[in-house]
């Protein structure tokens, strides 16, 4: 069973991937995510962190929460089409219809 230092970890390693691809294409934005800690969620499967850009002036768009799982540290992307409530459904029912986020060998996150 992972802890939630070591899914909070493994979410940091995406969005230190998220600044840097926010950094390179859109410099002028001044975009730097973190993780909102105080809204994170204990679940029997794990935790559901949100994240967003600390400045209000240059807010991020389609970045929904994120289920990391305990028992793999597997990141599910939630939607933001949907309550996180619905999703977290969803997940219960099926989470293989749910899109997990993968780093490659060359340190690129995939939506698979």
């Amino acid at each position: 069973m992972y802890t939630l230092q070591e899914a909070r970890n493994k979410l940091e390693e995406y969005i230190i991937f998220l600044n840097q691809i926010y950094s390179q294409n859109y410099p002028e934005l001044g975009v730097n995510i973190v993780i909102y800690n105080s809204l994170t969620e204990k679940h029997d499967f794990g935790w559901i962190f949100y994240y967003q850009s600390d400045d209000s002036n240059s807010l991020i768009g389609g970045n929904g929460p994120v289920i990391i799982e305990n028992t793999t540290l597997n990141i599910y992307q939630l939607g933001t089409a949907l309550t996180t409530d619905e999703y977290l459904k969803m997940y219960n029912e099926n989470k293989d219809k749910l899109p997990i986020l993968k780093k490659d060998n060359d340190g690129i996150w995939n939506v698979l």
